[in-house]
């Protein structure tokens, strides 16, 4: 399991309980289309409160999570774990190698709609504004500016 870190069933199994257990639930229901080693790739990690797994995903996708998460705490905006696990568990099942590479047509595939859509679009601004700013000096060491909300502005 490309996303999982906790430790195999037994000797025999390549799966932790959990995996175990999931793979046997969509092999009962039907929803395993049978290709086990793309299962492997794309199933998110067991979910554990307060952990997010970057797991499975491309060095370069984890590096722009990353960033992005930075910037959404230095804009003061709150990321709440379960929802930005969402976001990664999906892009792991997309399978893209960054959020540049990510199009609509993707985040609708993806079933990324309102706050989930907000963070991947934002993390793709934060991403355009970054390539924007300069490498070097000054302004380069400068975290994005807070975004002023309308009643502050006032």
């Amino acid at each position: 399991m490309a996303a999982c870190y906790r430790l195999r069933d037994s000797a025999r199994s390549i799966y932790c309980v959990g995996h175990t257990a999931r793979l046997r639930t969509e092999q009962r229901r039907g929803s395993f289309d049978g290709d086990e080693e793309r299962w492997r790739l794309t199933t998110p990690a067991v979910g554990v409160e307060g952990e997010v797994s970057l797991r499975g995903l491309p060095d370069r996708l984890v590096a722009e999570l990353l960033y992005c998460l930075q910037v959404r705490t230095a804009r003061e905006v709150k990321t709440r774990d379960h929802r930005f696990r969402q976001v990664c568990d999906r892009l792991r099942r997309l399978q893209v190698p960054s959020l540049e590479a990510l199009e609509e047509a993707d985040l609708e595939r993806a079933g990324m709609i309102d706050d989930l859509r907000m963070i991947i679009k934002g993390a793709q601004t934060a991403l355009r504004e970054r390539h924007s700013r300069p490498t070097t000096g000054p302004a380069a060491k400068q975290c994005p500016p807070k975004r002023r909300s309308a009643a502050s502005a006032v």
